[in-house]
């Protein structure tokens, strides 16, 4: 999503992402081409959830599990949880705890007046922790 793609311009990385992209989206267009390249990377973003809707779908934890299946062989993999306004949160959340995986939060104070996307200090914030994850 914008997040991802956010992040990976400040973190100067790989990026399989698209704006506005939803879980089952991702999973249909991009798992498959990263499943056999996630092992070579130290540090695996995830940062989904965000564009799947204003209600839950159950669905979306099978699509976040695929996902997470997808980048299984990464060394480290981290989350980027949606924020509290999203039915998505509370699976992603599920999905990274069953897995071991780190959550990063939102932090309030460095998002932009809709609550969603980060300043430019806040997707700094999360280049810099993926680089000491």
């Amino acid at each position: 999503d914008s997040i991802a793609v956010g992040t990976a311009q400040q973190a100067r990385c790989m990026v399989a992402a698209l704006n506005g992209i939803s879980t089952k989206q991702w999973v249909r267009q991009f798992s498959a081409t990263v499943e056999p390249i996630a092992s070579a990377f130290e540090v695996v973003l995830i940062s989904l959830g965000s564009n799947d809707g204003k209600l839950p779908d159950p669905m979306t934890y099978q699509y976040l599990t695929r996902a997470r299946k997808s980048v299984a062989h990464a060394k480290r993999v981290v989350w980027i949880a949606p924020g509290p306004q999203f039915p998505a949160r509370a699976q992603v959340q599920a999905v990274a705890m069953t897995h071991g995986d780190v959550v990063y939060e939102r932090p309030v104070e460095q998002l932009h007046a809709d609550s969603v996307h980060f300043t430019k200090a806040g997707y700094q914030r999360i280049a810099s922790v993926l680089g000491g994850v």
